[in-house]
């Protein structure tokens, strides 16, 4: 999932060269697809003729979903990349804004913000990635009180709206309803993926109709 945040993917935007890299179905479109590569000495075991490792599965050599990632690749340039990664950092600071606006939007959480997507806090990077070191507190600060708060995670086009405290699965359903009832479709756990489809007017009607959800439940959300 992190191969569309940079056009090396996210360890291209670190400064690591991997062993291995693996790209994930938003290649080919969401349909069936998976694909890797690596240094030339670990990718030449895969070589039949060397008869170290074998490599099979169900959806090889799908022709569909072969067909619209190479299609992809002409269409998703470095800088269509670029631009798409820098909308999603945008839209994650207008999120932060209504947040603040509205005072519910907390010093810790703005720690919280560089948690891990997955939530796996023992996930570590080097060369150049940035600290973890504070991700389990910050966890820990969000989650761990009785009062319901309301905060954004996520690096480039990939984003996730979060609650926490004793009503947050309440809020949650309540969240991804209202965005349903707004012509806004996103996973139930907050979750957002975007797409270069997705514009300036998507991310403005979005940050709106966010910010009628926290009017509507200010009263619950952290003061």
């Amino acid at each position: 999932m992190t191969s569309r945040l940079s056009y090396g993917g996210l360890a291209q935007r670190y400064g690591i060269r991997p062993d291995l890299m693996t790209l994930g179905k938003w290649v080919g479109g969401g349909m069936t697809f998976g694909a890797f590569g690596g240094r030339k000495e670990i990718m030449g075991m895969f070589d039949p003729r060397n008869d170290h490792l074998s490599h099979s599965g169900t959806f090889i050599n799908n022709v569909a979903t072969m067909s619209a990632g190479l299609a992809g690749c002409s269409i998703l340039d470095v800088d269509t990349l670029n631009t798409l990664n820098a909308r999603g950092e945008r839209m994650k600071e207008m999120i932060e804004e209504v947040f603040r606006k509205h005072g519910i939007y907390q010093d810790h959480q703005k720690e919280c913000a560089s948690i891990p997507l997955d939530g796996n806090t023992n996930s570590k990077l080097s060369n150049g990635g940035p600290p973890r070191s504070s991700s389990v507190s910050s966890i820990a600060a969000v989650a761990g009180g009785s009062r319901s708060s309301m905060y954004v995670t996520g690096i480039g086009s990939l984003l996730n709206v979060h609650f926490s405290g004793d009503d947050k699965g309440t809020l949650g359903g309540l969240f991804f309803h209202h965005m349903l009832e707004e012509n806004i479709y996103l996973a139930q756990r907050g979750f957002m993926a975007l797409s270069i489809e997705i514009k300036d007017e998507h991310v403005n009607a979005f940050v709106m109709a966010l910010e009628r959800f926290v009017c509507k439940h200010k009263q619950t959300l952290d003061n």
